[in-house]
C-alpha cells in the first residue's frame, strides 16, 4: 500500500503509541535481567521506586524524541543520523531520569535496571525508527522536490506542473536570496542554495529543481555534486 503525504502526517501519533510500548518492553527487558522476576512481587517500596524509573521514562522519552526532531518521518533518512539523535535524547532522559529518581533518594531503584532500560530503549526506538523510515522512503507515492529559485522561472515551472501533472510530487521548499523581487510565497522560501546542501542529508528529497538564469548556475556546482553523491535527481528547467 503506498503512502501518501495525508498518511504520513498522520504518522507521528502512531509512532507516539508505538514509543510507549518499546519503552515498556525495554524496562519490561531491564528488569526482568536484573530480578528475574515480575515487578508485582516486590515490597510496596521495590514497586514504588522501579515504577518512577518506568513512569520517568515514559514521561521524558517522547519529549527528548520530539526535541530532537524524531517524530518528523520524512525528516528520517540516515540510520545513522538517526541513532546520533536517539543517543542525544537518550542523554537527556538518562540526566532527567536519575535526577529525579536518586533525588529522591529512592535508594531501592537498581542502577542496573536504570542503566539497560535506557540502553534497550535506545536499541528498540532505533530499530523502530530505521523501519518506519525505510517505509517512509520506499512507499511513499510522493516525489518530494526542491526548488532551486524563486523568481519567474520557478513560478511557471510550478503553475505548469500544476496545470499539467505528470506524477506524485510535492514542492517541499523554495530555495533562493529571499528578496523583494520573490515571485513566490514567501513563507515557502526555506533559505538559500547552501541551505538545501545541508539539508539534503537529514530532510528526505527525491528531486531538486533548478530554475535559475544560465549565468546563476555555475554557483551551484557545489550543489549539484552534493546531489550526485547522495543519488538525488537534479533537473533544469529550460528557459
Amino acid at each position: 500500500m503506498w503512502l501518501s503525504a495525508k498518511s504520513l502526517q498522520r504518522a507521528p501519533l502512531a509512532m507516539f503509541l508505538i514509543d510507549i510500548v518499546l519503552i515498556t518492553v525495554a524496562f519490561h527487558f531491564a528488569y526482568d535481567i536484573r530480578f528475574d522476576g515480575q515487578l508485582l512481587d516486590g515490597s510496596a517500596s521495590h514497586r514504588i521506586a522501579h515504577f518512577m524509573i518506568l513512569g520517568t521514562g515514559i514521561f521524558a522519552w517522547p519529549i527528548a524524541l520530539h526535541l530532537r526532531g524524531l517524530y518528523d518521518v520524512v525528516a528520517l533518512r540516515s540510520p545513522g543520523k538517526q541513532l546520533a539523535r536517539i543517543l542525544q535524547a537518550a542523554t537527556l532522559v538518562a540526566i532527567v531520569t536519575a535526577t529525579f529518581i536518586f533525588g529522591l533518594k529512592a535508594e531501592l531503584a537498581s542502577r542496573l535496571v536504570f542503566g539497560l532500560f535506557i540502553l534497550f530503549s535506545i536499541l528498540l526506538l532505533w530499530v523502530s525508527r530505521a523501519g518506519i523510515s525505510y517505509a517512509a522512503t520506499r512507499w511513499s507515492s510522493d516525489l518530494r522536490c526542491a526548488i532551486v529559485g524563486t523568481g519567474e522561472l520557478a513560478k511557471r515551472f510550478v503553475e505548469h506542473k500544476r496545470r499539467h501533472p505528470t506524477d506524485h510530487s510535492i514542492v517541499v521548499g523554495y530555495f533562493g536570496e529571499p528578496d523583494d523581487d520573490a515571485l513566490v510565497p514567501q513563507d515557502e522560501i526555506r533559505g538559500t542554495a547552501i541551505d538545501l546542501e545541508r539539508m539534503l542529508v537529514n530532510d528526505v528529497i527525491d528531486r531538486v529543481i533548478i530554475a535559475l538564469n544560465a549565468s546563476d548556475l555555475e554557483s551551484l556546482e557545489s550543489l549539484v555534486l552534493r546531489c550526485r553523491e547522495l543519488g538525488i535527481d537534479v533537473v533544469v528547467v529550460p528557459h
